[in-house]
């Protein structure tokens, strides 16, 4: 009887061992697996990252121009942004398509350059910009706020 205990405490031991080596490689995928999830997971966000940064390196409305001036024009569904020097016409009307998702009637662009001022006897200069001027339909709004 001693020999079948004996052959039965070294099987359950040789068992044992099959669990903990079955475990550790269960836990060495779990890691791998793990790392590769992360990988993928950090990559996603660089790339929302990138594409958010891209949109606003490609946003041609810098911000819409809120003045006394501006705001009467709102009233005639006239509405004011200020806009990169590199925006035309026609991108402008695609943009604000897009960003507010109405169609403009005409757009005017004006371009307003630097000033010359004398500030304590020395030669300086206001930066200059560019605005945009959108005119929509008459049932058609655009909320700044």
């Amino acid at each position: 009887m001693a020999k079948k205990e004996t052959k039965k405490i070294e099987d359950t031991a040789e068992e044992t061992k099959l669990t903990k080596k079955e475990s550790k490689k269960e836990k060495e995928l779990k890691k791998e697996v793990e790392k590769e999830t992360k990988k993928v997971e950090k990559k996603s966000e660089k790339n929302t990252e990138k594409e958010e940064v891209k949109e606003n390196k490609t946003a041609l409305i810098l911000s819409p121009r809120l003045t006394e001036k501006a705001s009467n024009l709102s009233s005639g569904n006239v509405y004011t942004f200020n806009v990169k020097d590199s925006a035309t016409k026609i991108t402008l009307a695609k943009e604000i398509q897009k960003v507010y998702k109405v169609k403009p009637l005409k757009i005017t662009i004006i371009n307003h350059p630097r000033e010359a001022t004398f500030f304590r006897n020395n030669l300086g200069y206001k930066s200059g910009f560019k605005k945009a001027l959108v005119t929509l339909k008459k049932g058609d709004k655009i909320d700044l706020a």
